[in-house]
């Protein structure tokens, strides 16, 4: 096979904070499994914001267009790589005050997967693992020796699925925390 990545990355060189735009596509050939031939894309985009000395926020939005890999437990017999749309948000702050130090972070991930014929022509449906993801975390620390810090931390997710139930008639969304 072959693959294909060009790919940009635009910088910015600013004293004190910092915004990035990349991105990429990714062209695969197969000369034997022509059907497995895909187009992925990427793009990305991630900044920092220094409010003052030792506090600063951070932020990443992304999106992309991808087809599941063929050795995914997920992706079962289809007549080609099932397509796969999805955006992620990140936030996070940081407050450092000597030896201590805060910090925070949400995100969001949402998926979406498309229906692709079967290998015996059904249409294997996958709008029951289309889902949104959220994440948020806070940590404490406190800085021992320069660079080791001793870490609390609180955690916790949601997992929404956008049907209520699966096609077996179970909810599989789901919160968590730790």
């Amino acid at each position: 096979f072959a693959r294909v990545v060009p790919s940009f990355r635009l910088q910015s060189r600013f004293d004190r904070h910092a915004l990035n735009l990349s991105g990429e596509a990714e062209k695969i050939y197969y000369r034997r499994y022509t059907s497995d031939n895909v187009l992925n894309g990427r793009l990305y985009a991630d900044g920092r914001y220094d409010l003052f000395r030792g506090t600063e926020i951070t932020g990443q939005a992304s999106y992309y267009a991808e087809h599941e890999d063929r050795g995914s437990p997920d992706a079962v017999n289809g007549q080609y790589p099932t397509p796969v749309f999805g955006n992620r948000q990140f936030l996070a702050g940081k407050h450092t005050e000597g030896p201590w130090l805060f910090s925070a972070d949400v995100s969001r991930h949402q998926m979406i997967f498309k229906d692709v014929p079967g290998d015996n022509g059904v249409i294997i449906q996958n709008q029951g693992r289309n889902r949104t993801e959220y994440r948020a975390s806070g940590r404490v620390g406190y800085e021992l020796i320069q660079g080791y810090y001793a870490l609390g931390q609180v955690s916790g997710n949601i997992r929404d699925y956008n049907l209520p139930v699966d096609y077996n008639g179970v909810d599989r969304s789901s919160r968590g925390y730790a």
